[in-house]
């Protein structure tokens, strides 16, 4: 615990967890539990700018407390499982179920854990690399369906598909949404 005098009121910092997240609001709001037997609602958890997160409940963070301890401000909130051990100077930006984006410095590596990913709205995508660019996957759609097969000098090949008119027989299944 932290006291700090500032406007003639004492302020303290102390350690809380959180019970639930408003984030409905133009501030988000968290229920959290603070000494023993304390519970407060309506604390406002102020966030950076450029960056939005909803801490998950059993987060744990800091209270600020100025001056009566109703009156609190929430101050960061992570969960226990967090990355560690980053090289100094790399940033993770991580989620509750486990994705991780590591900045790192001779790579960007992101680690979704077997999810969907899906970018949206892209007018164009441009890749440049060096030497090469590997993509590892079972197949390869190009195109819209219907789908079928690249021809390579081998053959059909049995990983890349091309959509053309008029019907596949092997189009994907599913929605990455």
């Amino acid at each position: 615990m932290t006291d700090v005098t500032e406007f003639g009121e004492a302020s303290t910092i102390t350690r809380g967890r959180i019970v639930a997240v408003d984030d409905s609001g133009e501030t988000q709001k968290l229920t959290a539990e603070g000494y023993a037997g304390e519970r407060f609602s309506e604390v406002q958890r102020p966030q950076a700018h450029g960056f939005s997160s909803h801490p998950p409940e059993g987060a744990i963070g800091t209270f600020l407390r100025m001056g009566s301890s109703d009156r609190l401000m929430a101050l960061g909130y992570e969960m226990p499982s967090r990355p560690r051990n980053l090289p100094p100077g790399v940033p993770a930006l991580y989620n509750a179920d486990g994705t991780i984006w590591k900045l790192l410095p001779n790579k960007a590596d992101l680690d979704h854990g077997n999810k969907n990913s899906h970018e949206r709205a892209i007018g164009k995508k441009k890749i440049e690399a060096a030497d090469w660019f590997h993509v590892d996957s079972g197949a390869i759609y190009l195109g819209k369906p219907p789908y079928y097969p690249v021809m390579t000098s081998a053959g059909p090949s049995q990983h890349v598909f091309a959509g053309i008119a008029p019907g596949a027989p092997d189009s994907p299944q599913g929605d990455i949404g």
